[in-house]
Parts: C-alpha cells; structure tokens; sequence
C-alpha cells in the first residue's frame, strides 16, 4: 500500500507544462474543508475522503441502478443527525467501504462525532466504485487505507487524475476492460457573487464514453478494440441494440458538491439532484442500469444564497470536474489515457493557443481544459524567474527577491 504523495500540478502530456492547481481558487476555499488520498499503486486501488470534522449539512441525490454505499441513511430529512463529519470515496466496490471504518476512528480521534452523551458518532457516509477488474480483485481498500487517506488530508495542492478512488478507474466499458479507457479524480470550482463558492470532487469510473458538452466530441470511452484508438460510440451502440459482454456491470462515477452556502438538508439534497444533470451532459450514456452513480453534497451554511442557483453552479462545476478526471487521468497498464490519445488537432490547437496568447484572451476551444491566458502568462512568467534564478552573476539581492517573487507567483498559482 502507497500512501499517495503527488501533486496535481504535474507535468501534461496534451500542453507540455504543468498545470494550475484546481485553477486559481480551489474547493479547500470554503472553511472547514480538507481532502486527502491514500492509493495502492500495485493493486490499482485507493481511498478519497473529504474531511469536515466541525459538521456540515449533508444531501445526497441517487441517479444509478447499481449503488454501493454506507451510513446514507443519515442524510435522510428524517434521520436525527443534522450534521455528517466526512465523506468518504473509495474503490473495492462493497469490500472497499470498510475503508469508512478508518475515517470513523481517524475522527473520534479528533473529537469529531455526533455527541449521544457516552461518545461522539462520526457521520460518514460512504460510496464505493467497482475497479476489481483494473488491479488486484483480492486487495481492496480497508480500515487501515481509510485512516491513511484522513492522515494526507490537505487544504493545498489536491491531486486529480490516477489517485485516491480514482486510482483504479475506468470509462468506456461496453465491450469491457480490454477496450476501456482510464478514469479518475477530477476537481472544480467557480465563485458567485457575495462569496458564494460552490465546487465539485468527482470519480470519473462510467460505463459509458465522455464527451465534451461544448462539442459532443468523444475524448475518452470504449475503443473497437483492445489495440485500437478509435472510439466506438457507446450510445450508437446501445440505440442499435449491439449485444454486449455480461460484464457490464462494473461501473459507477461518485462525487461530492461542496458550497459555503447555507442549506438545509432538503435544499443540499436538490442541490445534489440539479448537480448531477452535469453527468448527463458529459456522460454518454450518464445514469444507466449498469452504473451507481451517487452524488452528495456537503454545505458549510456561511453565505445566504438561492439553492437553485447553487443548484445551477454545481451543475457546471460537475461537468468540468468529470471531464478534469479524464483529462488528469494517468494510462495504466493497457488502458490509455485522454492524454494517449489526444488528437493531432487538439495538440495544434494548443499551439495555436500559444501564440494567440499574447494578443488576447480565451480559453482553449475543443481542449476541455480550464486553462486561460491568464494561466499560460502566468507559467511563462514563473519559468522565467525560475531560469534568472540559475544565473551566476546575480547578486545575494538579487536572488532573494527573484525568489520572493517565485513564492508570490505560486502563491497567487495555489502552487505553494
């Protein structure tokens, strides 16, 4: 077992530079929030937990036939408990949700719990993905892996792509692991007026393909076969009535909305519910009887706003989570990632985008990448202090202020 230590700002095989940390604000914004990962490189497999051990209010929104879950009945409008402690995403299907197990104790440690007088109950609901076909079925998250991923919780630098739950996942299995493609964690936020802040973790593990919302192009999902890298078209398939193999059933993308607005739990459960209109704009198909799509939401009640709009906000923020889990996502063994196949025109695009850059401002077209002028200036300004500071005949000053302005600039980057 490897307890996960990787940054997100990783070298990317489509741009050639290290992306932005979760773009320029991230969803440890909102207070009270920590997320950690624990992943077992060798059996594909991890754990993903969000840590809110003040309490929040929780919602929870169910759109698949094929669910594996724990403690959810406390995000019931009927359920006494008014506050859930954590939320923990984890592989392993069913074996994989003892993984709670270690967050519970990682939590009574804290003092964290819902208070029955003889001791504090941590709430801890829970939902697991299937990825025992990508690794070793026979190691799966436990206790110990659950109580490693709270020990790496952070507010800083979270990884996407290949780590915590996200490890072992996958997309594009209608004819199976052989033709799928690699799934993973994904990360997004966006800020409204007031300082409403509202984003999205999400484990990108579908049975369907990923698509673009802005294009409908497929940028990850089943290929025609094992050694191709031509999509194959996961709802064409279905409409046709294509048969498929009996191992459909090996699929769920699970993910967490979190704000700063004040809900209760009926508004955080139909903000969950709006939200996962985001799958069905980059999952294709989204929400089928092969999947356990599950979606929760945590909100921290500091910011008075609409649930519709927060509802709307999350909508967005899930999709560009989805498809940042594609994006960030290493290959593993024979699945390839986003970045393995990506075109040979997106990669002129991002050329092109290169050299527009320093004209005017836009984000990338077909790329599903939030990644800005602002972005690329800001990488080219710190790639040019980072070479003054390797020069000689720069003075003792010198160089302390070309690394205060290095500090300032990761700083501003969520880099540091």
């Amino acid at each position: 077992m490897v307890l996960d230590k990787r940054n997100l700002c990783g070298y990317n095989e489509i741009t050639g530079m290290r992306g932005s940390c979760e773009m320029r604000f991230g969803i440890t914004d909102i207070e009270g929030i920590s997320v950690g990962h624990a992943s077992d490189l060798e059996a594909l497999t991890g754990v993903t937990v969000i840590l809110v051990p003040g309490g929040m209010t929780g919602g929870v929104a169910i759109n698949g036939f094929a669910t594996s879950t724990r403690q959810i009945d406390a995000l019931s409008q009927s359920h006494i408990v008014p506050k859930v402690h954590a939320i923990c995403l984890t592989g392993g299907s069913a074996f994989g949700l003892d993984a709670a197990s270690g967050v519970i104790e990682y939590l009574e440690q804290m003092g964290s719990g819902f208070d029955v007088g003889v001791a504090r109950i941590p709430i801890v609901p829970t939902a697991a993905i299937f990825d025992l076909r990508v690794g070793s079925a026979m190691r799966r998250p436990d206790r110990d892996m659950g109580y490693l991923a709270c020990q790496s919780a952070t507010t800083k630098g979270i990884a996407e792509g290949s780590v915590g739950a996200g490890t072992g996942a996958t997309v594009g299995k209608f004819y199976g692991i052989d033709q799928a493609m690699k799934g993973g964690i994904g990360i997004a936020v966006e800020k409204g007026k007031g300082g409403l802040i509202v984003g999205a973790l999400t484990v990108v593990n579908a049975f369907g393909d990923v698509k673009d919302p802005s294009t409908g192009k497929i940028l990850a999902g089943a290929r025609v076969a094992s050694d191709s890298m031509t999509f194959a078209d996961t709802r064409e398939l279905m409409k046709r009535g294509t048969p498929r193999p009996s191992s459909a059933f090996q699929n769920t993308t699970i993910g967490v909305i979190l704000t700063n607005a004040n809900l209760d739990k009926q508004s955080a459960s139909m903000v969950a519910k709006m939200a996962s209109l985001g799958m069905v704009k980059t999952l294709s198909p989204g929400n089928t009887i092969y999947d356990g799509d599950i979606l929760f939401s945590l909100s921290s009640g500091k910011i008075k706003a609409d649930y519709q709009t927060v509802g709307l906000m999350a909508e967005d923020v899930l999709a560009q989570a989805i498809l940042r889990g594609i994006t960030k996502a290493e290959g593993l063994k024979n699945i390839p990632s986003f970045a393995q196949v990506a075109t040979k025109t997106q990669r002129i695009e991002w050329k092109k985008f290169q050299m527009d850059c320093q004209n005017k401002d836009f984000s990338i077209g077909s790329l599903p990448m939030k990644y800005t002028c602002e972005d690329y200036r800001s990488e080219m300004q710190l790639v040019a202090l980072k070479k003054r500071l390797q020069r000689e005949d720069l003075s003792k000053d010198e160089k302390s202020r070309v690394i205060e302005e290095i500090k300032k600039l990761e700083e501003e980057m969520n880099l540091s």
